[in-house]
């Protein structure tokens, strides 16, 4: 099976898993990164979040638990700076409007 990166940044990248379905994956498959369990995977193109800055990653896809149908590695992207909203008074309860 054909697993390509579509996209990658600092803190995320986008798979494309090919199995031969349109929308959605003829089965449903396990993403693995670095090791740890990420989440099922039903639709052609994932998308992979919390990523850190230039960092090597190694996704692996299995099915049925323990059979390994595909991987890839990459290595994410230089990030020049990261501003967290709360040190310019947002709230961040997700009740405020920030």
């Amino acid at each position: 099976m054909d697993m390509k990166l579509i996209m990658k940044s600092a803190r995320s990248a986008v798979i494309e898993i090919c199995d031969g379905g349109t929308f959605y994956t003829k089965e449903a498959y396990e993403i693995w990164v670095n090791g740890k369990f990420v989440k099922k995977a039903e639709t052609v193109i994932t998308s992979l979040y919390d990523l850190k800055p230039e960092t090597e990653y190694e996704v692996v896809l299995f099915l049925n638990g323990n059979n390994k149908i595909g991987e890839l590695k990459f290595t994410t992207e230089y990030e020049f700076v990261t501003l967290n909203v709360k040190d310019f008074g947002a709230k961040g309860d997700g009740i405020q409007d920030d």
